[in-house]
């Protein structure tokens, strides 16, 4: 596993004051363990890194965060990363934390067939973002097209969950440590992408290029976390 780090320019010695690193991460799941664990156990510090990790729902906010300089290190999902440079930012992916899809399309304990899915709101967290895309490839898996549904974004991976349980989409697509709720509330498994193991660009260490110019050590301080 990759751990999500940054430093400062320079020489690849910590400096004797730790180095501040604002981190965000933008949903809570296993795939952004990795800094919570190196945080907690010291990991950072013991590289010289004072980071401050910090929760922005979202993949889209995270990266309007990191291009307007509110963070310098963001984790999150390869498709934001990836609209973000087609519209002209100039961002870079260091380190890929998940290659495959985590995701789980679910619909409730009544559906038995796509048929069923037809016509129905089938709810993501943003447009364009991760959980879309999960969506978009559950439903090619199924023999539908994104036409035959309704997408409605609520907004986050948490606000989804919620949506799915009162009954305001359909189905959609989740994965821990929501699923555990859905389950509880008797939802099941349509299509499992992470079972599949479809490949993807989830989950992903996104620096500007101006950060990693003048922060050419920080791969170094990455691969060095991921060793302890």
């Amino acid at each position: 596993t990759v751990v999500v780090a940054g430093c400062g320019g320079g020489t690849a010695t910590p400096a004797a004051a730790p180095v501040k690193v604002r981190a965000s991460y933008g949903n809570v799941t296993p795939a952004n363990l990795a800094p919570f664990f190196a945080k907690d156990q010291g990991i950072f510090l013991k590289h010289g890194l004072d980071v401050d990790l910090s929760l922005i729902s979202g993949g889209s906010k995270s990266m309007a965060a990191l291009l307007g300089n509110s963070e310098d290190i963001a984790q999150l999902g390869g498709t934001e990363t990836m609209s973000a440079a087609a519209g002209g930012a100039d961002v870079v992916c260091v380190a890929l934390f998940v290659p495959v899809s985590p995701w789980t399309l679910l619909g409730p304990a009544s559906y038995s067939s796509p048929s069923d899915l037809k016509g129905k709101t089938i709810g993501v967290a943003t447009r364009g973002g991760s959980a879309e895309v999960a969506a978009v490839q559950a439903l090619a898996k199924l023999g539908l097209k994104p036409s035959d549904v309704s997408i409605q974004a609520t907004g986050s991976t948490a606000n989804l969950t919620a949506a799915m349980i009162a009954g305001q989409v359909y189905a959609g697509p989740g994965h821990p440590p929501d699923t555990s709720k859905l389950f509880a509330a008797g939802f099941k498994v349509i299509v499992d992408l992470a079972k599949q193991k479809v490949l993807s660009t989830d989950n992903g260490t996104i620096v500007t290029r101006s950060y990693l110019n003048t922060h050419k050590d920080c791969l170094l301080y990455t691969s060095d976390a991921a060793d302890d």
